[in-house]
C-alpha cells in the first residue's frame, strides 16, 4: 500500500488476491509512468488460486465492488466535508496551492497566520451555510436528523480551524523537541574536557547524528500527511494515529590510520498501531524490521506543555473513573458521583 515509484515496471504476486479490486490495487504499484507493466502471479495449490488459474477472466474482468461505508457517522462526514471544502476552494480559484511540507503548514497557521490554507478557511467561513447545504444534499437519504444537527456543529469552520491549528502546533512541538534535544547534546559536548573518555564523546556524536536524521525525516512530512494523521482529512482505513518508530543504523570500522570511525545509513521510520506498539516498542525491548534488530532506547510521551499522561482517580467500590485534577479542586465533591462511596480510592496513569 502506498508505494508510488514511477520507475517500477514489474509486479510479482506470491498468491492470488481475494478479489478483483485487491488484484487491481496490488498490480497498480507498477507502470505508473509508462502505463504498461509486467505482472507475474504465482499460483499456489489452493482452491482459490486454482479457480482463478482456470478462469483468469473472472479475476481480470470481474466486478469491483465499492467499499462499504456507514454514512450516518458524523466523524466520517466531517472529514469528507473538509476535503469537499478543499475541492470547492480549488474549483472557485480560492485555493491556488497547498503548503508542501508540515513546516510550511506551521508557518501559515501558527507563525504568519496568512497563506493558502488561512485564505481558504476565511472563504469557507463566508460561504459556510451554502457549503454545508450542498454537502448534506448528497446524503439526505442516508443521514438521520440528529446526525445532521451534530454535523452542522462539528463542521463549523471556526472549530475546524482550531483543529488544523492544533495539528500544526503539535507538529511544531515535535520539531521543537528534537531541537531541544540537539541543544542539550551541544551543551553536554561543550562541557567535555580533554580527559573525557573517547567513548562518551562518541556516544554524544552518535546521538547527534540520530537527531539530525530524525529532523531530516520530519522535514519530508507533507502538510496533507499532518492533516490526515490528525483525522482531519479522509483516509482509506480511518486509522488511528499510532506510534512513530525511528531507527538508525551505523557501520563502524577502522580507517587506514587505525582510527575507529562510523558511517551512517539512511534512517528507518514507520508507524505501528498503538495496540502493537505498547508491546513492540517498550523501552529495553527489541524490535525487528528491515532485516535489522533495533534496541528501543527512548520513548517520547508528550511534553510539559502538552502532556500525554493523565492521572485518574478510581472509586474503590464501583470502579468509576475521573481525572484526579477534578477531584483535587477546592469545590470538588470527593464522593463518587456514581455510587456515593467516600472511602479510599486508587490511582492510575
Amino acid at each position: 500500500m502506498g508505494i508510488d515509484i514511477g520507475d517500477l515496471s514489474t509486479t510479482m504476486l506470491c498468491s492470488i488476491p481475494p478479489s478483483t479490486a485487491s488484484y487491481l490495487q496490488r498490480i497498480g504499484r507498477a507502470g505508473r509512468k509508462t502505463g504498461t507493466a509486467l505482472v507475474l502471479c504465482i499460483i499456489n495449490q489452493r482452491p482459490h488460486d486454482l479457480f482463478f488459474y482456470a478462469r483468469p477472466e473472472e479475476l481480470l474482468c470481474g466486478d469491483v465492488e465499492p467499499p462499504g461505508c456507514w454514512l450516518d457517522a458524523c466523524a466520517v462526514l466531517v472529514r469528507q466535508y473538509l476535503a469537499f471544502c478543499f475541492d470547492q476552494g480549488v474549483r472557485h480559484a480560492v485555493l491556488l496551492d497547498l503548503p508542501a511540507t508540515g513546516k510550511q503548514l506551521v508557518d501559515e497557521m501558527i507563525v504568519n497566520k496568512v497563506g493558502n490554507i488561512p485564505t481558504l478557511l476565511d472563504w469557507v467561513l463566508s460561504e459556510e451555510n451554502q457549503l454545508q447545504t450542498d454537502f448534506l444534499s448528497r446524503f439526505r437519504h442516508d443521514m438521520r436528523d440528529d446526525t445532521r444537527e451534530r454535523f452542522r456543529v462539528e463542521s463549523q469552520m471556526e472549530r475546524l480551524r482550531e483543529h488544523i491549528e492544533e495539528a500544526a502546533a503539535e507538529f511544531q512541538m515535535q520539531r521543537q523537541l528534537l531541537q531541544n534535544a540537539q541543544n542539550r547534546l551541544k551543551d553536554q559536548k561543550a562541557k567535555l574536557d580533554a580527559e573525557t573518555e573517547a567513548n562518551e564523546l562518541a556516544e554524544i556524536e552518535q546521538e547527534e547524528k540520530i537527531l539530525r536524521a530524525r529532523r531530516q525525516k520530519m522535514s519530508e512530512i507533507t502538510a496533507l500527511e499532518v492533516l490526515t494523521e490528525h483525522g482531519l482529512l479522509p483516509n482509506y482505513a480511518f486509522p488511528e494515529r499510532g506510534v512513530r518508530f525511528s531507527g538508525s543504523t551505523y557501520n563502524r570500522y577502522k580507517s587506514k590510520a587505525g582510527k575507529l570511525e562510523q558511517s551512517e545509513r539512511p534512517p528507518i521510520e514507520l508507524v505501528r498501531a498503538a495496540s502493537s506498539a505498547i508491546r513492540e516498542l517498550a523501552p529495553g525491548n527489541h524490535f525487528y524490521t528491515h532485516s535489522h534488530r533495533f534496541d528501543i532506547q527512548q520513548l517520547e510521551v508528550g511534553s510539559r506543555s502538552q502532556p500525554l499522561i493523565k492521572q485518574w482517580a478510581i472509586c474503590g467500590q464501583c470502579g468509576h473513573m475521573r481525572l484526579s485534577a477534578e477531584v483535587d479542586k477546592p469545590d470538588a465533591i470527593p464522593a463518587c458521583p456514581q455510587c456515593g462511596y467516600d472511602g479510599p480510592s486508587g490511582q492510575c496513569d
